[in-house]
């Protein structure tokens, strides 16, 4: 399947990234140390959205045909 609409596919990324972030940690969390799964919105929000933002506009967004020129 492919998405042709970028801005939908930048955003779906984003949104995907944060969930399968907090799903590992609370894997992580409740079965290899037995911790307990603590939400901190900006561990477990902003900074997996933060760099799922900048590889989805290097993946995304920014403009391929203009980079393949060379130096």
């Amino acid at each position: 399947m492919r998405i042709k609409n970028k801005i939908f596919g930048y955003i779906l990324f984003i949104v995907a990234v944060i969930g399968f972030f907090n799903l590992f940690d609370l894997v992580f969390s409740e079965f290899i140390t037995k911790s307990g799964y603590q939400f901190s919105a900006a561990e477990d929000i902003a900074l997996p959205a933060l760099v799922a933002a900048i590889v989805g506009y290097l993946l995304f967004l920014r403009n391929k045909d203009k980079d393949k020129g060379g130096v």
